[in-house]
C-alpha cells in the first residue's frame, strides 16, 4: 500500500489531446516510433514542504487504495529550468508494463496525473488530478483508450516549470513550495503498417521529437523505413 498526501492550493488542468487509432495489421519487424497521443496539461499549487526532488507522475489509483490496478508511475523528474525538455520512461521503468496494459485494455479506466515530491519509497507529497482515460485522452466518448497500440514509451514534454521555495511562504516559516507546471504527456507507440498513416491520421501522428509529418507520403516513408523526397 502506498501513501500520498494531496495539498491543494490552486489547480488548473487543461486536456485537449491529439489522438490516433491504429490499424489491425502488424508485420514481423521492428516498428517505427511515433507519438500517437499528446495530452496538454497544466497544474499550479502550493504546499508546506521543501523537497529536493519533484516528479511528474501518472497514477491509476486515487486515495484511498486498494484499487484493482495500483500503479504510481514516474515519468521523470522536473525542476525549474526544465522547459523545453522531454522526459521519457520506457520498459525499464518500474510499473511500465502494468500501466501500458491498463492504458490499452479497451476500457476507460480511472487515470490521474500529478506533480509530487517523494518523501520515502512509499510516500509522496503534492497534488494529483483524476478523470477517466477517455476524458484524459479526449478520445472516443464511447470509452476507448489506447487499445491496439504497442506502447513503447511514455513521456512528458515540459513547456513551463517553476519550483519555487519558499515561494509565497504562506506559513511565514520558510517551509513552503509553489509549483507551476505545464506540458504534454506523450504516448509513443510502434507503427508496423503504413495503413496507420491513412485516413488523415498522419496529421495527428508525431515523431518522438514532436515534429509533424508534412504529408501522407512522408508518414508512409517513415513507417516503412524509406527516406522521403
Amino acid at each position: 500500500m502506498k501513501g500520498r498526501c494531496m495539498l491543494l492550493a490552486a489547480v488548473a488542468v487543461a486536456v485537449a489531446a491529439t489522438f490516433a487509432t491504429p490499424s489491425s495489421a502488424q508485420a514481423d519487424r521492428a516498428g517505427a516510433p511515433v507519438v500517437v497521443a499528446a495530452v496538454p496539461v497544466s497544474m499550479a499549487f502550493g504546499t508546506n514542504i521543501v523537497a529536493p526532488r519533484w516528479e511528474v507522475r501518472l497514477d491509476t489509483c486515487a486515495n484511498p487504495p486498494p484499487c484493482p490496478v495500483d500503479v504510481d508511475f514516474t515519468v521523470g523528474e522536473i525542476q525549474s529550468g526544465s522547459a523545453g525538455a522531454i522526459l521519457w520512461a520506457d520498459q525499464s521503468s518500474a510499473g511500465f508494463r502494468t500501466l501500458t496494459a491498463y492504458l490499452t485494455d479497451g476500457t476507460s479506466n480511472l487515470l490521474g496525473w500529478g506533480v509530487l515530491a517523494p518523501i520515502s519509497p512509499s510516500f509522496a507529497v503534492g497534488t494529483e488530478s483524476f478523470t477517466t482515460e477517455s476524458m484524459f485522452l479526449n478520445s472516443d466518448p464511447s470509452g476507448s483508450d489506447l487499445q491496439g497500440w504497442s506502447l513503447s514509451r511514455i513521456g512528458f514534454a515540459v513547456e513551463a516549470a517553476t519550483i519555487d521555495s519558499p515561494g509565497q511562504d504562506l506559513n511565514h516559516d520558510g517551509i513552503w513550495t509553489d509549483v507551476n507546471v505545464s506540458g504534454k504527456f506523450l504516448f509513443e507507440a510502434l507503427l508496423f503498417d503504413h495503413k496507420d498513416c491513412m485516413d488523415d491520421q498522419w496529421r495527428t501522428l508525431r515523431r518522438p521529437d514532436l515534429s509533424p509529418f508534412r504529408n501522407l507520403g512522408e508518414c508512409i516513408s517513415y513507417v516503412v523505413g524509406v527516406p522521403s523526397e
